[in-house]
């Protein structure tokens, strides 16, 4: 970069200070300084890189608001989608968001959702059979998602359309998207978090559960779904002070699935 000057003061500005954004700030700016992201007590300037990267994060960890609740659940590798609608299924008045891994599996997931018919496929045991019904779509049909490889004007109504819902007392709202929407986004009166597929790293994990319990009333749960050779990244979160509690569900609710 060539444009300094005597007269110029440059600031580098991000939503979220992740430990690639501080490396290039201080590859590209002189004398940087971080502002805003480290207690009174403690200059960052005379720590090293690891040691920046620890505090950045201990500083996101306490940004989790106290009244998320943190689950997670270990789930059979041919079960795991199966669980997923179960779990749905019993939220359906709620508002839920869904992180999935990549924009593949959010068309999928979202497509599953909408074209099925769940009256036949959730059918309640006390249900007869024989009785004619509606085709039944979970949440009312307020199924959306959000990736990178939607169109803008159809990422903004999606986007709108998940935030308008409000849950609870009429049909909820359901999103189901990629780490697109895990940053920079407020999204009103979100119950639960669901990471379908684990985050990379307990940074990424800490930006999803903070889509819930926004604001100062706020509160909310958050649920990771894990394979039995993932539980390493539990003991990476415990490591980052993230110690979320394992979640029971109960098996008769997977029976009409």
């Amino acid at each position: 970069m060539n444009y300094w000057s005597e007269t110029i003061k440059v600031n580098l500005v991000s939503a979220t200070m992740s430990p690639q954004i501080d490396r290039l700030g201080q590859k590209l700016m002189r004398d940087y300084e971080k502002v805003g992201f480290a207690d009174d007590k403690e200059d960052l300037s005379k720590l090293s890189p690891e040691e920046r990267e620890k505090a950045a994060l201990d500083d996101m960890i306490r940004s989790i608001p106290k009244q998320v609740i943190q689950y997670f659940m270990e789930v059979p590798t041919q079960y795991r989608l199966i669980y997923l609608l179960a779990f749905l299924y019993l939220r359906q008045k709620e508002k839920v968001i869904v992180f999935v891994s990549n924009c593949e599996m959010a068309n999928f997931v979202q497509a599953l959702i909408l074209k099925f018919d769940w009256n036949k496929c959730c059918r309640r045991v006390e249900e007869e059979e024989s009785k004619e019904q509606e085709k039944r779509i979970l949440f009312g049909g307020n199924v959306f998602k959000l990736h990178g490889d939607m169109e803008h004007e159809f990422r903004k109504k999606n986007y709108f359309g998940f935030d308008k819902q409000r849950g609870e007392d009429e049909d909820g709202s359901l999103l189901i998207c990629t780490d697109v929407a895990s940053r920079g986004l407020d999204f009103k009166g979100v119950n639960w978090i669901v990471q379908y597929d684990p985050p990379d790293d307990p940074e990424d994990y800490i930006h999803r559960v903070g889509r819930t319990a926004r604001g100062a009333n706020g509160s909310g749960r958050a649920l990771l779904f894990i394979y039995e050779h993932e539980r390493g990244f539990l003991r990476y979160l415990k490591q980052s002070k993230i110690k979320p509690n394992e979640y029971e569900f109960p098996d008769s609710k997977l029976a009409n699935i």
